[in-house]
């Protein structure tokens, strides 16, 4: 090839091209970063800045959709609505999600600087964001009175290890404030 090409970056291609020449939607290849990022994902951790963002679309950056309590993203003023249009220094807009995403997490103790705009307008705001070690929350709850009953609203996040204890707890918890 024209150019030095990474032995390993060619033999996670092969292996990506392999299985999708399956045409199973079940059945997905993961490079040992990727394969790390699920597993994380299972566990409800990973390692990051606190935010979810909608990955549909992209042109003009990654839309923010939710900052969880306490993470780094919040406090660095980062919140539902924001787009994320650059990370380090480097534009991100039209990048796929995953790979913009992919620039902002990173080991825990590391810091990423992150330019973005308070939902979505005005001049971007750029600041160092550090990373840190995150549990997610995977379940939340709340009671609400319709028509005179309490009612549990329970939201489950994901099924992932942890989940159905984590169901459970919020079950006890909005039984205790009265919810049939």
């Amino acid at each position: 090839f024209y150019k030095p090409v990474k032995e390993e970056a060619l033999e996670q291609a092969s292996f990506k091209g392999i299985v999708s020449s399956l045409h199973d939607r079940y059945s997905e290849y993961f490079t040992p970063d990727e394969a790390k990022a699920f597993t994380q994902n299972l566990n409800g951790q990973f390692e990051g800045v606190g935010m979810t963002i909608d990955s549909r679309d992209t042109k003009k950056g990654l839309r923010v959709t939710k900052v969880f309590d306490s993470s780094p993203a919040k406090e660095a003023g980062i919140g539902p609505s924001d787009l994320i249009v650059a990370v380090n220094g480097k534009s991100i807009l039209g990048e796929p999600a995953d790979v913009s995403t992919g620039k902002i997490r990173g080991p825990a103790g590391t810091s990423v600087t992150l330019t973005f705009k308070k939902s979505g307008e005005g001049e971007p705001i750029t600041k160092k964001v550090p990373r840190k070690k995150l549990d997610l929350p995977l379940v939340t709850s709340k009671v609400v009175d319709k028509g005179g009953t309490k009612l549990a609203v329970i939201r489950l996040a994901q099924f992932s290890q942890g989940a159905s204890d984590q169901v459970r707890s919020a079950v006890e918890k909005t039984k205790a404030k009265g919810a049939k």
